[in-house]
């Protein structure tokens, strides 16, 4: 699969540039949550109508590599996403059925604001987004009581871009805890005029989403 075959290859090449250079690297593992601005985007798509914090509780983990030039980083986020919504009783019209991707990022950083064991920092760059989502288009009825629901799907190659704000907990000078915050919106959509054309849909797939990651991380090289 293109996504897996990307991220093993990003791996490996940070991975020789940790042994290949004596510059300061920053590695980190991450897991998180992502919040979609879709009217009807909940965990559980039911009738009734779900709260913010429901709706959040949707994981995507990844990897963070940045390198540092003098006081600036220049850094590189690959995160995977996948959540098969559970359909309940009478989902709205449209909704998502799954949303299945890969959301990688280059980006430019700096830190603005250092504590006794906190560091903060601002981000800014660009964003691809690589992968699939389906949604729930209508029903098909058999009979007065028994439907089949219709379902189409939406290829994701996606262009924008993002800004964030991205905190270390220094546990020493090397290991260090992180927590991010990004916030991405979309400028190229790839395949959303077919859907508002043949489907008259026009929210999914969504054009921003909210991300916070919560990792572990280390500081490589001199």
């Amino acid at each position: 699969m293109f996504i897996n075959k990307l991220l093993k290859n990003s791996i490996l090449i940070i991975c020789v540039c940790f042994w290949s250079y004596g510059q300061k690297h920053t590695f980190s593992l991450n897991t998180g949550l992502r919040y979609f601005f879709d009217k009807d985007t909940p965990v559980v798509v039911t009738n009734k109508k779900t709260s913010f914090i429901e709706e959040l509780f949707i994981l995507n983990s990844g990897f963070t590599y940045s390198y540092k030039i003098k006081s600036s980083y220049i850094g590189f986020d690959a995160n995977l996403f996948y959540k098969d919504y559970l359909i309940k009783d009478e989902p709205p019209i449209p909704s998502p059925s799954i949303k299945n991707f890969g959301t990688f990022q280059l980006y430019y950083s700096r830190n603005f604001k250092s504590f006794d064991k906190i560091d903060i920092y601002w981000k800014a760059g660009l964003v691809y987004r690589h992968g699939s989502e389906t949604i729930i288009i209508g029903k098909s009825y058999w009979t007065l009581d028994y439907y089949e629901l219709i379902i189409e799907g939406s290829r994701l190659r996606n262009f924008g871009l993002v800004a964030g704000l991205n905190m270390h907990y220094n546990l020493n000078s090397r290991w260090f805890l992180s927590s991010d915050l990004d916030f991405t919106g979309f400028f190229y959509m790839y395949d959303t005029e077919r859907l508002k054309e043949v489907y008259n849909i026009t929210k999914y797939p969504s054009r921003f989403d909210l991300n916070f990651k919560l990792g572990i991380g280390r500081k490589f090289g001199k």
